[in-house]
């Protein structure tokens, strides 16, 4: 009796769990080379500035304070830290501020820095400050 109840309940559940696992398809994990695409604002020390050396189209003027600007952050270690986060675009003697910094101090910093340079006539801050 024992033995029938064991059965009757033993065999279809080995049935099934056989059709189940008969139905898993086999995987073959590899490992596949993951392309790493840095953020736009990265936390290096390289503050983009545009226009770029290499473009074409610029008026001289604006190439002209870019490469000052440039040259001034590369010198101050100060600014250099506070531009981390930050790109510069010179177009039509306008600079234009993007990015993130940490406090309101390296925002004025660099404000400051920017409206000494000669052939900036506006600057559109859309500076955002990262409070901590």
């Amino acid at each position: 009796m024992k033995i029938r109840k064991l059965l009757l309940i033993g065999l279809p559940l080995s049935l099934v769990a056989g059709c189940v696992n008969s139905h898993h398809e086999r995987v073959a994990y590899t490992t596949r080379p993951v392309e790493v695409v840095p953020a736009p604002t990265s936390s290096s020390t390289v503050v983009r500035i545009y226009p770029e050396r290499s473009a074409t189209g610029v008026a001289d003027s604006d190439m002209a304070v870019a490469e000052t600007l440039r040259d001034m952050i590369a010198t101050d270690a100060d600014l250099k830290a506070a531009c981390r986060k930050v790109d510069i675009e010179v177009k039509n003697r306008r600079a234009t501020l993007r990015g993130t910094v940490a406090t309101e101090r390296e925002r004025e910093l660099i404000r400051e820095q920017v409206t000494k340079l000669g052939g900036i006539d506006r600057i559109d801050d859309r500076l955002k400050v990262e409070y901590r």
